[in-house]
């Protein structure tokens, strides 16, 4: 097995029906799908899920079928957000907790609880440099939390029920890998004192833009001569002239904004034809998906 790439993603229980039977899908970004630097689909994914404390830990490898008909679902709206059906069976016994569909933050919601910038989010993340080998053998996956601020909510109402929608923007660091981790919104209670706050899945993380503005640009001349010892130089083999040359390192610029996807579109899944299509897949093709109570990468 070959590991291409690295991210984090939402367990969510999609409700099938009113007597509490749910789909179980793996929620993360789209772009998590697929190669960074050459774009192709991956050819599935390695999952490890929790566990309670002191079972052996669980790792699922999922297939993934990228051509039509899907085993999984896309964004109808063209958002970097997928929903990937898993078998729930396989992960009998694990300690997940999940949103249900009323804590969603959605366009009509955010008005009625008065979500705007300013609140404080929570980012639940897997930062790689920051994992051990035994966060790969323990049963739990312990993220690394990190606290912000909402920036800009993407919800904004043209009226008539009608919304224009975009990534939120939340004040927090992130990085490289974090793709798909859980964010959540805290949001006071309307009264007149809030002493009471409820947690709301804001979304998942998108990512964030370099800030081109902090770049200085800088010219090195080159010289014919050179007397430094530490100088790197290009001898010509016509003439015998050294030139000096100056190195230049550009560093990622991280203005500490990330882009959050709503997650929104996740409520009614079950009426979408997409995400049947793509259950009734993850079902005829379960044994596809493979459960290890070990890392397979390690061989051990």
């Amino acid at each position: 097995m070959k590991i291409e790439g690295f991210g984090s993603g939402t367990l969510f229980y999609a409700p099938i029906n009113t007597n509490g039977q749910a789909i179980v899908c793996l929620v993360t970004a789209k772009h998590c799908l697929s190669n960074l630097h050459t774009g192709k689909m991956l050819d599935g994914l390695l999952i490890k899920i929790n566990m309670p404390h002191g079972s052996k830990p669980k790792y699922m490898k999922v297939p993934l079928k990228s051509d039509s008909p899907k085993n999984y679902w896309e964004s109808p709206s063209g958002l970097d957000l997928v929903a990937i059906p898993i078998p729930t069976g396989l992960i009998s016994g694990n300690e997940n907790k999940t949103f249900q569909e009323s804590q969603l933050v959605t366009p009509q919601n955010s008005t009625e609880k008065d979500i705007s910038a300013g609140l404080l989010v929570e980012m639940c993340c897997m930062q790689l440099e920051y994992q051990d080998a035994i966060d790969f053998a323990m049963p739990e996956t312990i993220p690394t939390a990190r606290f912000g601020h909402l920036s800009r909510l993407g919800f904004y109402d043209l009226g008539q029920g009608k919304s224009s929608i975009r990534s939120h923007v939340i004040d927090l660091h992130s990085s490289p890998g974090n793709s798909g981790s859980t964010v959540v919104v805290i949001v006071p209670a309307k009264g007149a004192d809030h002493t009471t706050s409820e947690n709301m899945f804001l979304g998942i993380v998108q990512g964030f833009k370099d800030e081109q503005g902090s770049y200085v640009p800088y010219e090195a001349p080159l010289t014919n001569a050179s007397t430094h010892k530490t100088s790197i130089n290009l001898v010509s083999e016509q003439s015998g002239n050294t030139n000096q040359v100056a190195v230049t390192l550009k560093t990622i610029a991280n203005p500490n904004l990330t882009y959050v996807i709503p997650v929104h579109e996740l409520i009614g899944l079950k009426d979408s034809n997409e995400f049947r299509i793509a259950a009734a897949l993850m079902i005829s093709n379960s044994q596809a998906y493979e459960v290890f109570d070990f890392l397979p990468t390690t061989g051990k």
